[in-house]
């Protein structure tokens, strides 16, 4: 992947992790406690996928975009 690709992957890779957040916000308090459970391992998988796969990747390539280096 050729770098502005990287950082346009990046940038909607973080806002994609925000968003999907959101869902706790929005759910907390608002459904059974174990139904809770269940989207906050969702949420945590979707986020790890993210983080695993897509940033990882990115950053190896081009650790200049990981800003929290």
């Amino acid at each position: 992947m050729n770098k502005p690709c990287a950082e346009m992957v990046k940038d909607l890779s973080i806002r994609a992790i925000s968003e999907v957040t959101k869902i706790l916000a929005v759910s907390k308090g608002q459904c059974p406690n174990g139904e809770y459970e269940t989207l906050t391992r969702a949420v945590a998988n979707v986020i790890g996928f993210i983080e695993g796969d897509i940033l990882t990747e990115i950053y190896a390539q081009y650790p200049d975009l990981d800003d929290l280096k």
